[in-house]
């Protein structure tokens, strides 16, 4: 056997060189090392011999995607066995099925699904088994290795006849595809890869392989799904990977033309996308910003079979690259249109040491579909391709009905299979329809009383979410050809809108529930759905649930981007609100006994009495996120001092740490001259990481040297959850603070925010500096959460440590250069596209105050205060008085004279007629309180007015900073037009839709 093409043999050599890196990080959370990896999975490959594992025998994985997932594929390998993934959020019905045809011996699983499931396996609870840092130094490898011609994973499909259809591949095509894959990505044991897909899709072999391969870090949101389906926003995604630093991404098509190109972090140099079509435009526009690479390739072939490099200029065909080295294309023209040009048509055959061996408990079908062609054994894929003059393969369709929706392979006639298995249904056909992006089911009944409600719930405990319809369309017979076959031409061509059914709102439902109906209805475009439906089951996607989230606020309604992933349906959205009120708060008492559990992991006691030192010639200071908005003008106004010498910890690949830090002074038009570039050492490093992820030697000699810390590095997400920023805005705290007592005594400045009051139940009146927080009940938001949580932290270790609470960062008056994706510019920037501000109907927008901290007077009162040997410990800097709406709004007019005053119901109608950009959704949220009555109001992260009613002290700062002069600018009108043109762009002219809304 040749070792070199076994995974298991080519992850111990990259283990033996990257021991100690990350291999697997959760939440932006290291949860195993690659030697924890390598000792969790030798544990875990013990455990299953001992339960009789080994060769051709096979595991299901039921678990949400994890750490634990990752450790489980490696171990199953490691003892030879094979792996059968199983989405734990499928029906029940479908689980027992995937479970006994693939005949697994055993499921990783949690204890409650398994008293839940009709088939009777052993069952392992693998969590215990990879949270036990205590492993055998080296687990050996077991005597039972796999061969290259032993089953790998066995992964199902959706299947024509009605069940689905599971794929058996092999090792034998693995590490070839992993190796070219890694090559034509560029990755390296300094990357680090975002985990995207689910664990039921075949690339996620490609995902978990080239990252682990090739020593890269694999990342992994847990946030980003709910109930098995992808609900993370463009913002979120973006938010990500700009702060975790994401180099690489698998991303599916339909989810990157949602992404805006000119917002892409600089961190990401490549990204991936396969499984269906890519519009040609999204293609160019991100191959501009990225290498992008495009992918081909069934299932049954191993994943991908070819690769293409995208170019931003001449891509205009839906290619599918040439074959990778050891894959063969061939073109089965008996396919071809008989009255096509191009002769060179058919259907794909697909061969080489790529292939799967067929169908488990299939032969028919695996005899129908791999055959025999001189002398070799080709795969027919089913894909329409033609081969151009060039010589590309470029993709022309479906010789079935199979559908690619979402990344997803669907067979419609295992729908309709299932939906004919109900008592009602005398016959089904299942289309795609283009214009809403949806499945639509045509049935034709024997009961007048059926409901969608009834047959989509029929179809969910038989199929995965992404099978069943979004819409249902009831029709007293189905069209059909001469030969007595549904006509599905006929059916493409009826109306959707215009098909005989109604809404299934139910008279007896809540005013409130009629309203939150008619906005997923006007989200969806359709009403084919019922009060119990989970919005993401019925055509809902992360774009329409912003758009949901935005309309319910016009309408009084306040849901968070969490309770609409959670509960989902109208009906359970509307329980929850009635019975909690608020929705998306955490006790303050959570909290503190989470910050209780962080302390408590610490593996060393705290060395109280570090002293302060002032910031003077020969200082050496710490900087934590010097690439951020703050940071990097932290770092312009630590130089001014002639002798200062400052090491910025910036997150990436070791060898581009330092031209990336370089890079955002450049794009913030920062200038930093020669000699001050000189005074900086920039070590990669990230503080969510114990000891920042440094070698020994480094962390020890940097706690030696600096006498000041300035921790500026913060996630900054307003929609993302306590959980998803915990690691680096608590845990990142923790770890600065270890580095602060360890070494020589050195002081601490702590970046805080004044959402740690206005994101409280605690956000009006006079917030005092001296305040500790301690009156705090309730927060609001995950941010604020996170920001919370780390000053209770750091006051419980008692440091000499500083805390700055900042107001809403604004743009740099010398400059004009604004944070791109915080909620001003974007509140800003849909205002201006949609051309319309509501009316107040009284004097309170005068009262409504939103923050104005520009960036630059903040970094300069943060650096003042710094130098300054005083005894207070907590300042807060922000504009003392804050702009009113009033002002704000006048100021947009007077900058965009197409924006127009409208009454709310206008403003409504034209948000809902803009089909909702996503600035345009911002703004939505971020004006919800001027929107709103006060009476009705509740702390909310998306609103942009969350110092209405709040008086901030600011005894300390004006004190610190008497001698300097520094002091906020004055709000003046000409300021503040200054700062909306700014963000805005150029003057807008009146688009057309606008002026015939204006007319009517």
């Amino acid at each position: 056997m040749n070792q070199s093409e076994l995974f298991i043999e080519r992850l111990h050599e990259v283990i033996l060189k990257n021991p100690q890196r990350p291999a697997v990080v959760v939440a932006g959370e290291t949860k195993l090392t690659y030697q924890e990896l390598w000792h969790a999975s030798g544990s875990i490959a013990i455990e299953f011999t001992r339960r009789g594992l080994g060769s051709e025998k096979v595991v299901a994985i039921c678990v949400p995607k994890s750490a634990a997932t990752i450790a489980t594929i490696v171990g199953a390998w490691r003892c030879g066995a094979a792996w059968v993934p199983v989405e734990p959020t499928l029906p029940l019905d479908r689980i027992n099925f995937l479970i006994e045809d693939s005949g697994s011996e055993l499921i990783v699983c949690e204890h409650a699904l398994m008293e839940k499931l009709a088939v009777k396996i052993p069952s392992l609870n693998i969590q215990p088994i990879v949270d036990d840092k205590e492993h055998l130094d080296e687990p050996p490898f077991l005597k039972a290795r796999p061969s290259l011609s032993d089953l790998a994973y066995v992964i199902y499909t959706s299947g024509s006849t009605g069940q689905p259809k599971g794929v058996e591949v092999t090792h034998r095509g693995i590490v070839s595809l992993l190796q070219q894959q890694i090559s034509a990505i560029r990755l390296t044991p300094e990357s680090r890869s975002l985990f995207l897909l689910s664990t039921s899709f075949d690339a996620s072999v490609s995902d978990i392989g080239t990252a682990l391969l090739s020593g890269a870090s694999l990342w992994i949101e847990p946030d980003f799904h709910a109930n098995g389906r992808l609900i993370a926003t463009p913002e979120q995604i973006l938010d990500v990977i700009e702060n975790r630093q994401i180099t690489y991404v698998d991303i599916p098509p339909s989810v990157l033309a949602k992404l805006d190109p000119n917002l892409c972090p600089p961190s990401l140099t490549t990204v991936l996308i396969g499984g269906e079509v890519c519009p040609p435009q999204v293609i160019r526009q991100w191959a501009n910003k990225v290498r992008l690479l495009n992918v081909y390739g069934p299932t049954e072939a191993t994943v991908c079979s070819s690769l293409s490099i995208c170019d931003a200029h001449s891509w205009d065909r839906p290619l599918i690259g040439q074959p990778l080295v050891g894959v063969e294309y061939q073109i089965d023209c008996e396919h071809a249109a008989e009255d096509a040009a191009n002769k060179d048509q058919g259907e794909l055959l697909i061969g080489g040491k790529c292939l799967a061996r067929g169908y488990r408990n299939r032969p028919e079908l695996t005899a129908s579909r791999f055959i025999e062609r001189d002398s070799h054994t080709f795969y027919r894929t089913g894909d329409l391709v033609r081969r151009d003059s060039d010589g590309e393969f470029v993709f022309v369709g479906r010789i079935d009905r199979q559908i690619k929706l979402r990344g997803h392979r669907i067979e419609p006639g295992e729908i309709e299979l299932v939906l004919e298995a109900h008592s009602a249904v005398n016959r089904a056909a299942v289309v795609y329809d283009d214009q809403s992006k949806t499945l639509v089911a045509f049935l034709a009944t024997n009961h007048d009383d059926v409901s969608v409600s009834e047959l989509r719930i029929f179809a969910s405990n038989k199929l995965p979410a992404y099978c069943v319809p979004q819409q249902f369309i009831f029709l007293s017979e189905l069209p059909t050809t001469a030969t007595g076959k549904i006509d599905f031409v006929a059916l493409g061509k009826l109306s959707i809108q215009n098909a005989q059914n109604v809404s299934t709102i139910e008279e007896t439902s809540s005013e409130q529930e009629r309203t939150l109906f008619e906005i997923f209805r006007r989200v969806l475009r359709h009403d084919k759905f019922s009060l119990d439906d989970h919005f993401f089951c019925v055509g809902g996607d992360s774009l329409g649930a912003m758009e949901v989230i935005a309309t319910a606020h016009l309408n009084g309604i306040s849901i968070s981007p969490q309770l609409l992933a959670s509960c989902g349906s109208v009906k359970r959205i509307c329980e929850e609100l009635n019975c909690s009120g608020d929705n998306d708060f955490l006790l303050a008492e959570e909290l503190v006994k989470d910050v209780d559990s962080i302390l408590e992991s610490r593996t060393s006691d705290p060395q109280v009495g570090n002293s302060r030192r002032k910031l003077a010639q020969g200082s050496h200071i710490l900087l934590t996120g010097a690439t951020g908005f703050l940071g990097s003008r932290i770092l312009e106004r630590i130089l001014d001092a002639p002798s200062a010498e400052v090491t910025c910890l910036v997150r990436g690949n070791k060898d581009r740490v330092q031209e990336r830090l370089v890079g955002v002074l450049a794009e913030n038009e920062i200038d930093v001259d020669v000699e001050k570039l000189a005074r900086i050492s920039v070590v990669a490093g990230d503080v969510s990481v114990s000891q920042f992820g440094l070698p020994a030697e480094t962390y020890q000699r940097l706690a030696n040297q600096v006498d000041q810390v300035i921790h500026s590095a913060a996630d900054v997400n307003t929609i993302a959850t306590y959980e998803s920023l915990r690691p680096s805005n608590v845990v990142g705290v923790k770890n600065t603070a270890d580095f602060v007592l360890s070494g020589q005594p050195k002081s601490l400045e702590y970046i805080s925010t004044l959402s740690v009051f206005v994101g409280t139940d605690c956000f009006q009146g006079t917030m005092l500096e001296q305040d500790d927080l301690s009156r705090t009940q309730r927060i609001y938001g995950g941010y604020a959460q996170s920001k919370w949580a780390a000053e209770i932290l750091l006051r419980k270790l008692e440091l000499n440590v500083r805390f700055y609470r900042l107001g809403l960062l604004t743009a740099d008056t010398r400059s004009g250069v604004y944070p791109k994706r915080d909620l001003m510019t974007l509140a800003i920037k849909g205002i201006v596209e949609m051309g319309a501000l509501p009316e107040s109907n009284n004097e309170r927008f005068d009262t409504l105050r939103v923050d104005i901290t520009p960036v630059n007077y903040a970094a300069s009162a943060i650096t003042a205060i710094a130098k300054t040997q005083t005894d207070k410990s907590t300042f807060h800097i922000a504009h003392p008085m804050g702009l009113s709406a009033t002002s704000l709004f006048e100021n947009l007019r007077q900058s965009y004279p197409h924006i127009n005053v409208v009454p709310a119901s206008e403003f409504e109608r034209r948000v809902r007629d803009s089909k909702i950009k996503f600035p345009i959704a911002t703004a939505c949220l971020a004006l919800c309180r001027a929107l709103n009555s006060e009476e009705t109001y509740s702390p909310n992260p998306l609103d942009i007015f969350q110092a209405t009613g709040t008086t901030f002290d600011m005894t300390n700062t004006k004190t610190c900073l008497t001698e300097s002069g520094l002091k906020p600018p004055d709000l003046t009108d000409e300021f503040v037009q200054q700062l909306v043109r700014q963000i805005g762009g150029p003057q807008k002219l009146i688009r057309p839709e606008m002026a015939v809304a204006n007319e009517k």
